[in-house]
Order: structure tokens, then sequence, then C-alpha cells
């Protein structure tokens, strides 16, 4: 089985980024959001023409890159038991976002609560990488910025 790593990470996630973006930070987290949610956002980014797909529609606790642009998050879920297998994937727009709280969690984690228009979601992001292949200051720095951009949409 296949660690984490950089490379399958940016493989993934560049099937999910918006046509004349790029991404400002890249990080792996866990997805925890509700049916609705994801379903409600696959369906808008799909009648968008934006990328969404896969078996999204059932996450609960789910591995996932996160890719960071200036306009869009996007989300590559990958699956818990080998991170090679790619389940699916969406991508939200900033401007879809209604609020955003960051708690700290335990051991240096973030938890991330996004309320957006479709519903709530919630993102756990960890800043170790231990068992991976990935790196731990692309890992760090991901998070910083995804939580500094968050921040500033409650000014």
């Amino acid at each position: 089985m296949e660690l984490m790593n950089e490379e399958r990470k940016m493989e993934m996630l560049n099937n999910y980024l918006v046509e004349n973006e790029q991404y400002e930070a890249t990080m792996w987290g866990t997805i925890m959001a509700d049916s609705k949610v994801i379903i409600g956002i696959t369906a808008g980014m799909n009648a968008l023409g934006l990328p969404g797909s896969g078996a999204v529609g059932a996450l609960s606790n789910q591995y996932c890159y996160i890719g960071v642009s200036e306009n869009y998050i996007s989300f590559c879920c990958i699956s818990n038991m080998d991170p090679s297998v790619m389940t699916g994937g969406f991508v939200m727009a900033f401007r879809d976002i209604v609020s955003a709280k960051v708690k700290k969690g335990i051991f240096g984690k973030k938890v991330l609560l996004l309320k957006t228009t479709d519903g709530n979601m919630k993102l756990s992001l960890a800043g170790n990488t231990l068992g991976s292949n990935l790196s731990k200051e692309k890992q760090i720095n991901g998070i910083e910025y995804l939580v500094h951009r968050l921040e500033a949409l409650n000014n």
C-alpha cells in the first residue's frame, strides 16, 4: 500500500483545480459533513460545469487532500484504507462560505467549522504528517494559509 505523498496529492488535486486558478496551499485533512451538504455542493458544481464527482454523498470522517486557490477550496477524497485510491471530490467557492470558525483541537489540531449556503461542514487538520511521505512544512503552511483565509471572511 502506498503512503500519502506529495506527488500523488498534487496529481489527485489537479483533477479538481478550477480553470484559471492555481493552488496557493495544499494539505491533507479529515472532512466531516452530512450528505445533504456534499450532494448540494456537487449538484451546484455540476450545474456550473465545475468538477464534482464520486462517492462523496456519504462522507463521514473521510480523509481528503485539500487545495486552496484564490477563489476556491478543492477537496479530493481518498480511501481511508488505501490513500492511492481517489474516491471522489468537490470544489467549494469561498463566496459560498457564510461563516467560518476555527477551533483548536487536541495535539495541535485545528478544527474548522464552515457554514455554507448549503449547510455545515467540519474539517479536522493536523499539523503532523507521521505515517506518510508528506512534507510537514507544507502541511503546517497550508493549514495556516487556510485558517488565515477563513478568518478574513469573518471580518
